[in-house]
């Protein structure tokens, strides 16, 4: 299996969302997907002992 270096390694919590009164638009910049299903989780294979890990928000 490969492994690759992240800038920081995990555990991390995941980023909430905020707020904003209007959307940026800088060209290049900011990239947007609608999220539909309502669950928010990163996914993490090789960083627990070679196992894979799926961290939830809402534990």
């Amino acid at each position: 299996m490969d492994t690759m270096d992240l800038p920081v390694m995990p555990p991390l919590e995941p980023m909430l969302a905020k707020a904003q009164a209007k959307v940026p638009t800088e060209s290049g910049v900011w990239s947007y997907e609608p999220k539909w299903d309502g669950f928010l989780h990163w996914t993490c294979q090789g960083c627990s002992g070679g196992r894979r890990k799926v961290v939830l928000r809402n534990r």
